[in-house]
């Protein structure tokens, strides 16, 4: 089924996204692990592979209406140089996907694709939940300060 060139633009530019994201994500869970913190590296690595599932349905869209994946312009990376910048750039970046999904669904809907405005949707919802566990982190982070954060993110 040939799609609409808009549909296919715009998935392109999520799967770019996306990789960003995976990017990110890993090279923060690796950091993480590398000083000790196993219990917050595992937890960016889970959305590092949430983000992967991400790319392999956006994907999937993309082939399915014929159109060709292109990574070009692989979106923005900010690796953070310690925990706290970490969160600051990952909400960044769950900010930026939260816009692009919401643009995506109007897209969809203007060409009258409701299937990728269904997987759009689906993907949102997603990103709005990792949003909400940034946030969180952030919070904490601020309310318990950095040294008492810490010590929790190490798994005995």
């Amino acid at each position: 089924m040939k799609g609409s060139e808009k549909v296919i633009a715009m998935l392109n530019e999520r799967l770019a996204a996306e990789h960003a994201g995976i990017v990110q994500y890993a090279t923060h869970a690796a950091m993480c692990e590398n000083w000790g913190y196993s219990k917050l590296s595992a937890y960016i690595m889970t959305r590092a592979k949430e983000e992967m599932k991400h790319a392999g349905m956006l994907l999937d869209r993309i082939l399915f209406l014929e159109g060709v994946p292109t990574l070009i312009n692989v979106g923005n990376v900010e690796i953070g140089e310690d925990v706290a910048n970490m969160f600051l750039n990952d909400q960044k970046q769950e900010f930026s996907a939260i816009t692009g999904y919401t643009d995506g669904v109007e897209i969809a809907v203007e060409a009258k694709d409701f299937a990728t405005r269904k997987l759009m949707e689906l993907i949102l919802e997603e990103e709005n939940e990792h949003m909400n566990v940034v946030e969180a982190n952030i919070a904490q982070i601020i309310q318990m300060g950095i040294g008492n954060y810490l010590p929790v993110q190490i798994e005995v």
